[in-house]
């Protein structure tokens, strides 16, 4: 009974400390590696960076990963291997057309790949397309998280909420 005399803390800290600790273990349970796909608007991408550090997350680009001679879809799996979360920037870089003949602004093909093997390995919840402009929503990305964005910069509490929801510790009052 000598060691309860030590302690000093009442119920409360001491729940209060318990939780802190639980929270700490939850945050800590995915990597804040964030992996960026995207395709030729590099601006919107550094944006994302940005705003990803500056939440404290460490963003992930393939193109700024060394190469050591790997094919695309070896530096894919190599550079996805300890993420917790996706981005994936859905821009109207290409131009695609139905058998009627409407053309459809549309989203780079390595995106939609890199997105569906995104899914595949975070799955779901863990992976959010931001669809910028006007852009094509691919039809099997519906039901899926995603979010339409004018400008990445502008709607950076967005990106906040988005690694919130899916379980971050995230202090937006780094984005001032």
């Amino acid at each position: 009974m000598e060691t309860l005399d030590d302690v000093t803390a009442t119920p409360a800290e001491f729940f209060e400390q318990v939780f802190l600790i639980i929270r700490k273990i939850s945050d800590d349970s995915h990597s804040k590696r964030v992996f960026i796909v995207h395709g030729h608007d590099l601006y919107s991408r550094d944006q994302l960076a940005e705003i990803l550090r500056k939440l404290q997350f460490e963003p992930i680009i393939l193109a700024d990963e060394p190469s050591r001679s790997l094919t695309i879809i070896e530096k894919l799996e190599k550079n996805t291997a300890n993420i917790g979360f996706s981005f994936i920037i859905y821009t109207p870089d290409d131009v695609g057309r139905s058998k009627a003949g409407v053309d459809m602004a549309r989203a780079r093909q390595n995106v939609i790949f890199e997105h569906g093997l995104l899914i595949g390995l975070l799955g779901r919840e863990r992976t959010c397309a931001l669809l910028l402009g006007k852009v094509e929503e691919p039809s099997d990305i519906r039901g899926m998280l995603y979010e339409r964005m004018n400008d990445i910069r502008g709607d950076a509490l967005k990106v906040a909420r988005v690694l919130k929801d899916a379980g971050y510790s995230v202090d937006a009052s780094n984005l001032i």
